[in-house]
């Protein structure tokens, strides 16, 4: 038999003390092995072998897995000469019933002497895309001066003639590529005409995206999910009125193809829609993908009822660099080694990307205020930091 595994994965290996030749490269020894929280917080394939282990040992380590955002697997040998011992074909029942839902146990040795497993890869890890990449802050439907800033940045575009029909092709000359940190749709005059471009540069393996909180709920709303039309939704949907049903259905594969985030250049840097922690970075979880979609979640509310944001950058110590958006900041800066870069385009601001490796800034300013009565968020002042 074959079975699947994440590339982060936790597996514990039991009933037997004969570890399979294909664990031995990746197994620690114990649940106080150093080495486990280790390999847990780096997000590394990880084998732990335990022969007899308690009952209350499995769901600790289900709960270390928990704690470390990665999925958690119990393989086990039944001995049906031996009942009584922990692993046994009724313990799966029970493991489920606590949350424990990736058990697989036979009794069968030939069985278990053949498995074998194939390794499903993080679709948030582009470990081996090195750019050079040009990070776009919040568009929210802001069509021209995503044009405008395209072009500034050097992109090229080119038209061809297939079957009687105009091609549209982006290039560009140092093979660059676009990466949009989400909030794509919403609020701005034509959310339509962005989605459009953003899909055809992604067709033409030009661009990548995330997920953020106005695509996620434009999503809900394409798929007939119960949303409350505000925020500017309501524009999104005036400007998608008429458009084909082919389009809305490539925007609902789009939008459910998106990631949390995207860890890029062997993990030097990190493409994300409202912010992200270190242990989080490469990982696939729900919890992982509200923190990065929504922000990080505050005990205090709004008046709207929505949770206040916390102030995740001000505290990052993380190695990678993090390019974020979400909030509308005056002038994005480096803090901390993040950098805010949503500029509120659509609020009357600027539509701004970064330039990586380069590190450097290029915005256009906002052809008008599409969305007014908006805050532009000051870090500077919020966090007491010094020029």
């Amino acid at each position: 038999m074959r079975l699947s595994f994440e590339e982060d994965a936790l597996i514990l290996i039991t009933g037997t003390g004969h570890l399979p030749g294909w664990a031995k490269h990746n197994v620690v020894a114990g649940i106080e092995d150093p080495n486990l929280l280790k390999r847990l917080e780096k997000g590394v394939l990880t084998f732990l072998h335990l022969v007899r282990p308690a009952f209350d040992e499995i769901m600790k380590l289900a709960k270390i897995a928990r704690r470390n955002f990665v999925p958690f697997h119990v393989l086990g040998k039944v001995d049906r000469n031996n009942p009584d011992k922990v692993i046994n074909l009724k313990v799966r029942k029970r493991l489920r019933r606590q949350g424990v839902k990736n058990v697989y146990l036979t009794d069968d040795k030939k069985e278990w002497d053949t498995l074998s497993f194939r390794l499903n890869r993080i679709h948030t890890r582009m470990l081996d895309e090195h750019g050079p990449f040009d990070f776009i802050g919040d568009v929210h439907g802001c069509y021209h001066e995503l044009i405008a800033l395209i072009d500034k940045l050097g992109y090229v575009t080119t038209y061809t003639m297939i079957n009687g029909s105009i091609h549209k092709k982006y290039f560009h000359p140092q093979e660059r590529k676009l990466v949009f940190l989400g909030d794509m749709v919403d609020r701005g005059p034509a959310s339509d005409k962005v989605m459009e471009l953003i899909l055809e540069l992604n067709n033409q393996n030009m661009a990548y995206a995330v997920l953020g909180n106005h695509d996620e709920k434009f999503l809900r709303y394409l798929k007939g999910n119960p949303v409350t039309v505000n925020s500017g939704l309501e524009k999104t949907i005036r400007q998608f009125v008429g458009k084909s049903e082919e389009l809305k259905n490539k925007l609902i594969r789009f939008f459910k193809s998106l990631p949390s985030h995207y860890v890029f250049d062997e993990g030097r840097v990190v493409a994300v829609h409202a912010g992200i922690r270190e242990d989080m970075q490469g990982k696939d979880k729900r919890e992982i993908k509200d923190y990065c979609v929504f922000g990080a979640p505050g005990e205090n509310k709004k008046d709207d009822g929505l949770p206040v944001r916390q102030d995740w950058g001000r505290d990052y110590e993380g190695k990678a660099k993090v390019v974020y958006g979400h909030t509308p900041v005056k002038e994005p800066f480096w803090v901390h080694n993040s950098i805010d870069i949503d500029s509120g385009c659509v609020f009357g601001g600027k539509l701004t990307a970064l330039r990586y490796p380069e590190n450097e800034l290029i915005s256009v300013n906002a052809f008008d205020t599409y969305y007014p009565g908006v805050d532009f968020v000051d870090f500077r002042k919020e966090w007491n930091l010094q020029d």
